[in-house]
């Protein structure tokens, strides 16, 4: 129940046939019961459509610019892009400015699944999850640049714990 609201993706796509269209939900959609079902609605409306599975942390930089409305969090992410048929794809291909320490320069990261292809369902980034990203060069692993959470922190806010009791209502 918690993913039905999906539902109303292909009914909006129904009415208004749109040439194009981003879907964003967490890692884990894949488990919900009614994808494959879901994704058969959307195609059966006349759509193609791509799968990304991104860490959010990184989109402070997608296509090569500064995004400053990009999380200071690391959040892993299920984007699916769909294109009505008789309209060309865009080139999806997210690769994130990252240091490459064998080769000693920036380069622009290859997404990797570390058994070659995305799992059914919860990619994750990093070293305890399903892929990384490599350098297109030597294809050691590069760790992406990110924007720290201190940079979004108001640090003159008083912090409390959370269930303080002395914690000033706002």
């Amino acid at each position: 129940q918690t993913r039905v609201m999906m539902w109303q993706v292909p009914r909006f796509v129904d009415r208004w046939r749109y040439k194009a269209g981003v879907v964003e939900n967490v890692a884990e959609v894949r488990k919900w019961q009614d994808y494959d079902a879901w994704f058969k609605a959307m195609h059966g409306l006349g759509y193609r459509s791509q799968t990304l599975w991104l860490n959010a942390m990184f989109f402070h930089q997608l296509n090569g610019v500064h995004n400053s409305m990009a999380p200071a969090q690391s959040r892993d992410r299920w984007f699916t892009v769909f294109v009505r048929k008789d309209l060309p794809f865009p080139k999806l291909n997210f690769q994130p400015l990252g240091p490459c320490q064998t080769c000693g320069k920036d380069v622009r990261s290859i997404q990797s699944f570390k058994d070659g292809h995305p799992k059914p369902y919860g990619n994750k980034y990093g070293t305890h999850g399903q892929y990384w990203y490599l350098c297109p060069h030597c294809r050691n692993i590069v760790h992406p640049y990110y924007v720290p959470a201190s940079t979004v922190i108001n640090w003159d806010h008083p912090i409390y714990q959370v269930g303080d009791p002395n914690r000033r209502q706002q």
